[in-house]
């Protein structure tokens, strides 16, 4: 049997990893895209629900943002979480000298 050969397509993206003390000092500075909930009350969250604290909001719903996560940036400029091992092993940083097709 003779087997067709395929190759993933290689898509450029936009990224910047979450560091929760950077979002902690000042969250709309670092990032703009992201939520810090402690702005929409007076109130701090119970300590259980401390990592709740950022969430990144889309069209369709939002995502709780962890310590070292990913936030990607789609062509259509929406932005959605990855998580930090899932990212790691799905993309590779470009070498600036590199051009996208």
């Amino acid at each position: 049997m003779k087997m067709q050969r395929y190759v993933r397509r290689s898509v450029e993206i936009k990224a910047i990893q979450f560091d929760i003390r950077k979002a902690e000092e000042e969250c709309f500075k670092y990032y703009p895209m992201v939520q810090d909930m402690y702005d929409l009350t007076n109130a701090e969250l119970p300590e259980h629900r401390a990592g709740e604290r950022f969430s990144l909001k889309d069209l369709h719903h939002s995502s709780v943002i962890h310590d070292g996560d990913y936030i990607v940036q789609r062509s259509t400029d929406q932005f959605y979480v990855v998580n930090k091992g899932v990212f790691e092993l799905n993309y590779k940083e470009l070498n600036e000298n590199v051009r996208s097709n």
